[in-house]
């Protein structure tokens, strides 16, 4: 895996963690918040070096933050919906019917299964 693979998995793996782990929520991972450490013996690991967002998170929104990533991962876009309104991400009153082949257009190329 090269280097920019490695820091996309290592930063949904460091989100993950951090909301199922209730530690503070890391709003900005990617590969320039990372420093590369040499290991020996050929292992490496990443180290996450700015933490200016930041957030503490109620229980209920990483519970429907974990959720989303699931609906993500699913592709179930309407249950997506569901958690963006939840997480006052989408008003409670957005048109479902665009919204919704919008984010299937939008991030299904981007979802792999």
């Amino acid at each position: 895996m090269d280097n920019t693979n490695y820091a996309v998995f290592v930063s949904v793996q460091s989100v993950c963690y951090f909301l199922c782990n209730k530690i503070l929520t890391i709003i900005d991972p990617h590969p320039g918040n990372m420093l590369y450490l040499n290991e020996p013996r050929g292992a490496a690991r990443i180290a996450l070096i700015d933490f200016g967002l930041v957030a503490s998170v109620k229980q209920e929104d990483m519970d429907t933050m974990v959720s989303a990533l699931i609906h993500l991962a699913n592709r179930d876009y309407p249950s997506l919906v569901d958690d963006f309104i939840s997480l006052n991400i989408l008003p409670a009153d957005c048109d479902r019917v665009k919204v919704v082949p919008l984010m299937d257009k939008a991030l299904t190329p981007y979802v792999k299964v």
